[in-house]
Parts: C-alpha cells; sequence; structure tokens
C-alpha cells in the first residue's frame, strides 16, 4: 500500500511501506531551479519516513524528468546536499527508472557516475525494466 508524501504538478511522493521503497514520480520535465526546490521539500518527507521505518530505499521514475534537472550544478548541489542527507538517515540504494532512449538517459548516466564515486555511502543505479529496479532495491 502507497501513501503519498507530497504531490505537485511536478512530483508524486508516495511511500511503499510493504517494501520500505520512497517513490519519487516525476510527472513532467522541471527547470533546474525548480527540481532544488522541490527536494528541499521532499528531503523533510524523506527524513520523517526514514525516521519511522529500516532500511528504506528510493525508486525515481525519471522517464519524464528531463536532462535539465541533471545539469552540473544541480549535480554538485546533490551530492552536497541531498545524499549525504539520504545516508544519514540510512538510505543506502536509490534506483532510477528511465526510458530506452539512451539519449534521453545520459544526464541520468552521468548524475549516477559522479554520485557514486563519493563517500556519502548510497549507492545508485539504472534501469529501464521497473521490475528489474524495484528488484535490485530489494536485493
Amino acid at each position: 500500500m502507497e501513501n503519498t508524501l507530497y504531490k505537485d504538478e511536478f512530483i508524486i511522493v508516495s511511500f511503499d511501506k510493504s517494501k520500505n521503497i520512497i517513490i519519487k514520480d516525476w510527472q513532467k520535465e522541471v527547470s533546474a531551479d525548480k527540481f532544488r526546490e522541490t527536494l528541499y521539500i521532499i528531503l523533510t518527507e524523506i527524513i520523517n519516513i526514514c525516521k519511522k521505518n529500516k532500511n528504506v530505499t528510493i525508486f525515481v521514475d525519471a522517464r519524464k524528468l528531463g536532462a535539465e534537472a541533471f545539469n552540473a550544478e544541480n549535480i554538485v548541489w546533490s551530492e552536497k546536499n541531498a545524499h549525504p542527507i539520504y545516508a544519514k538517515n540510512g538510505i543506502a540504494k536509490k534506483v532510477f527508472f528511465v526510458s530506452e532512449n539512451i539519449g534521453t538517459n545520459l544526464p541520468v548516466v552521468k548524475y549516477i557516475s559522479s554520485n557514486n564515486n563519493t563517500d556519502n555511502g548510497v549507492a545508485m543505479n539504472i534501469f529501464t525494466n521497473e521490475e528489474e529496479a524495484k528488484n535490485w532495491l530489494l536485493s
């Protein structure tokens, strides 16, 4: 059963308590500034979930997100601001579900490559198959 944590025109964030997965379902492309602004809001919800649950992971449906969210500034911002909060609150895995269009996935691949090289403790992966993505989170 999923519980909606946050919703606006850009994203629906929910929590699947049966699997301890936070689901970020991006609804449409977002500007770089709006991406960061939204993450600030969502981080509070994520912290609250992690305080009440153990072994929480994050599933991001990034098929509609757009490349601007993964610009160089946001990659650095996420590395310094979001992922340390995830790690501090016990999130060890984050997965991106993306389209099969390789060109649209390059910004996500760059983002994951950059952040997987840090010592923040959050392992990330990318999949074009939703079931495989969720299975990786649960493994």
